[in-house]
């Protein structure tokens, strides 16, 4: 490490409040004041005879330059100071602090500038005291014969007065002198206040420690860490705090012992105070071999130190790396960058660049994707990203409210451009005006009634026509009503309440359609023009003698009996082998048609087989009757045993017959069904009509 040329003779310079000066000592005892360049500004020179400069502190308004000195003789004890205004040096003020002062142990300057404190020692009696001065007047401000602190500092609001001696802390009122606390701590070798006044960073031998300024109660303390396990001593020379407080730097020197060798280095170490006031450990420097003792000075921005190395002959510049990311301020575009992440050649790590140049950090920024040159708000996000349809009103979930400030919650994401929307973002065609679940462009029924009802064009059944006959279905009482049908009133054809147009309304007719039809039809299916009494029957689809047969297929139309056969005949109105008797008066079916019958329907052969067989069965007869008189016997004692019980006499009743649209069961190829069932009456359906006959 080369040192800065012409700095051999200086010292750890000191940085003037504002940064712009530094005052360092020179050869010669002179004080040498410097531009941050070291270029030389001032020099100053000790015009006190037998006197040399001590000690020097800046003014608070780096205009002038408080120079301590002390007498070089042996046989004189006098200390003073000298104050340099840098814009007229020829003309210093000179003041004594004491006649009986070897040594000027420690010094302070009050936050206005106009008190000067310090800790002064005699050889004569080997005593010392604290003093305070008043620079303005030259006047002596209080004193204190029972201490001589090796360091003073006053509070940030200059009300109290800090120092230490071995293994104390001593704090006065600045007002009288008053000693306000004396508080004894184990070591102590320096101590520094942090910049919000709220804290003394305390170091001794190998450790850092933080206490309340307020109550000198320890908060936490931490140990410097030897680079190596065994046979190594390390030690503070220096520490510095950042502006903000967060950061201690502090200089370590580190001495190492092996195979009967000494190594000796500096590094510099990173500690934080963290959120909950305890020092954290960030990082270190690379260690500087061959040198035993380091000593900086820190700018007041923090740009930059010089530092002077016991192995370096001369002064050294440090460009600072605040967040240790080995990328020096100078060049670093991200000087806060977190401890151990990765980074960029401009030193910025992820969450710390501008991906999409907005304006703000990756880590704030909400919306990371923003279109290149388009306005963005403080949290990164343009109109479009919070506010899609640019209406105005905020996406669903939107993080920020954009550069134009969007609103609510937009319902309505896709509104057209240049149409105003309501509070939702919906524009009245995105509306719902009548909350039918269609909107008001693709709604085609406006004030929609019935909840849950409407179809997808809005309309609900007060609305809608489905069939399209001019009657709305909620009051359309026959739905599917054919296009170009007459209706009536309600909604109804005539074709939909009399299906065979025959004028006689249908069963469960809705209406009586357009041709006020009457009565109820049981016979639905009458063909066309056909004439039909009151109930919708025609001629064909009656059963006029009432035997079960149509008019239509009844060959006898006048039946008296109820045992008929197909065609409608009862047997006193067929004649079966056609012989010219009816086959009920009929004593021999099946008479030869090529024969002449008799009165009784037989022919003379059927009559003398008749006769010969008539002898035979007269003892049949016989046998007959006789076992018929048993019978007749039988019946007769049975009658008279029941005779003593309960005895049920049915009357007749009429056959009933099914419903026209009672479904029977196939059987043979004909429609069968038992009415009422149980009742063995059983019908089968007519294939020609339709109708049920009755099976006698």
């Amino acid at each position: 490490m080369e040192p800065i040329d012409g700095t051999e003779d200086y010292s750890v310079p000191l940085w003037s409040p504002s940064g712009d000066l530094l005052a360092t000592f020179g050869n010669s005892n002179k004080i040498i004041i410097l531009n941050p360049d070291l270029s030389i500004e001032h020099e100053i020179t000790n015009e006190i005879a037998e006197t040399s400069f001590s000690r020097f502190l800046w003014l608070p308004d780096g205009n002038a330059i408080v120079a301590l000195w002390r007498n070089t003789s042996y046989y004189q004890s006098t200390c003073g100071y000298t104050i340099f205004t840098l814009s007229n040096i020829e003309n210093p003020t000179h003041n004594t602090i004491s006649n009986t002062c070897d040594a000027i142990r420690a010094r302070a300057l009050n936050p206005n500038g106009d008190e000067l404190a310090v800790s002064i020692f005699s050889y004569d009696d080997y005593s010392g005291k604290l003093v305070t001065i008043n620079l303005s007047s030259g006047n002596q401000g209080f004193e204190d014969d029972n201490y001589y602190p090796r360091q003073l500092a006053y509070s940030h609001d200059g009300t109290t007065l800090v120092g230490f001696t071995s293994g104390s802390i001593l704090m006065w009122d600045t007002f009288d002198g008053y000693l306000l606390r004396s508080e004894a701590i184990d070591s102590i070798t320096s101590f520094h206040q942090s910049p919000d006044g709220d804290w003394l960073i305390i170091t001794a031998g190998e450790e850092i420690k933080l206490y309340s300024f307020n109550t000198l109660n320890m908060k936490d303390s931490i140990s410097i860490e030897p680079s190596y396990d065994e046979d190594s001593y390390v030690s503070i020379d220096d520490i510095s705090i950042s502006r903000n407080g967060n950061l201690i730097y502090v200089s370590i020197s580190e001495t190492h012992y092996t195979q009967g060798e000494r190594t000796e280095n500096v590094t510099l170490h990173t500690y934080r105070i963290s959120e909950s006031n305890e020092i954290e450990f960030l990082v270190k420097s690379n260690a500087i071999n061959e040198s035993s003792w380091m000593s900086m000075s820190i700018s007041p921005d923090e740009s930059m130190a010089f530092v002077r190395l016991s192995s370096v002959d001369g002064l050294t510049r440090w460009t600072r790396d605040s967040d240790a990311d080995g990328i020096t301020d100078m060049d670093d575009l991200c000087q806060e960058t977190p401890v151990s992440s990765e980074i960029d050649v401009n030193g910025c790590s992820q969450e710390q660049r501008d991906d999409d140049n907005d304006g703000v950090a990756n880590s704030d920024d909400l919306c990371p994707n923003s279109s290149s040159g388009i306005p963005a708000d403080e949290n990164g996000c343009t109109d479009q990203q919070v506010d899609f349809d640019l209406d105005g009103v905020c996406d669903e979930g939107a993080v920020s409210n954009g550069p134009s400030n969007c609103f609510g919650e937009d319902k309505c994401p896709d509104s057209k451009s240049g149409v105003q929307p309501d509070a939702n973002g919906c524009t009245w065609a995105q509306q719902d005006s009548d909350r039918d679940g269609v909107n008001n462009a693709e709604d085609q029924c406006e004030d929609t009634e019935i909840a849950g009802d409407a179809d997808a064009n809005g309309c609900d059944r007060k609305q809608r026509d489905s069939d399209g006959d001019s009657v709305f279905d909620y009051w359309d009482l026959c739905e599917q009503t054919s296009s170009g049908d007459e209706i009536d009133e309600v909604g109804c054809s005539d074709a939909q309440v009399d299906s065979d147009f025959d004028n006689v309304c249908d069963r469960n007719a809705a209406s009586v359609g357009p041709s006020n039809c009457t009565s109820t039809d049981i016979c639905p299916n009458t063909e066309m023009n056909q004439s039909v009494n009151q109930n919708g029957c025609s001629w064909d689809q009656r059963d006029d003698d009432g035997d079960g047969v149509f008019n239509k297929f009844d060959l006898c139309p006048d039946t008296l009996s109820d045992t008929v056969a197909p065609n409608g005949c009862s047997a006193w109105q067929i004649d079966t082998d056609s012989d010219g008797v009816y086959d009920a008066n009929d004593e021999c079916a099946n008479t030869d048609p090529n024969q002449i019958a008799d009165a009784k329907g037989c022919s003379d052969e059927q009559s003398e087989s008749k006769e010969a067989s008539s002898t035979e069965n007269i003892l049949d007869s016989k046998i007959v009757v006789g076992l018929s008189v048993l019978v007749i016997i039988a019946l007769i004692l049975f009658t008279i045993k029941r005779s003593k019980r309960d005895v049920r006499f049915e009357e007749a009743q009429p056959v009933q017959y099914p419903e026209y649209a009672t479904r029977g069961a196939m059987r043979d190829g004909m429609e069968w069904i038992e009415h009422p069932a149980g009742s063995q009456q059983w019908f089968y359906r007519d294939p020609s009509t339709q109708q049920w006959i009755h099976r006698k």
